[in-house]
């Protein structure tokens, strides 16, 4: 896993998330960035153009129950051209052109 560590992108939309789940369970978040970066994950700005890609995602993802943190991974991967890693199964019921790896 680190190895893919090394070469992964999150948004600023899904860091904010991972922060916001680890207070959600009175995680300490102090340096969390930097840690993640550290490990080589690169965290990037979530644009206005992927704002709107998101949203288009929507239709075709609404009766999956994705959520924006969701949309804006994929969305991300699909400016990047890199496949997404997640543990959420519903992911692998549609296609929008990105490689969905499955981790459980």
């Amino acid at each position: 896993m680190v190895d893919q560590l090394e070469r992964a992108a999150i948004s600023s939309v899904n860091l904010s998330e991972a922060i916001q789940q680890s207070l959600k369970r009175k995680v300490e978040v102090a340096g969390l960035r930097e840690d993640l970066e550290a490990l080589g994950l690169t965290i990037l700005p979530f644009t206005a153009e992927d704002g709107e890609a998101a949203a288009r995602l929507w239709p075709a993802t609404r009766s999956l129950g994705l959520s924006l943190g969701d949309r804006a991974c994929l969305t991300l991967a699909q400016r990047l051209g890199i496949p997404t890693i997640t543990a959420d199964k519903a992911w692998s019921q549609f296609a929008i052109g990105v490689s969905i790896s499955l981790i459980r």
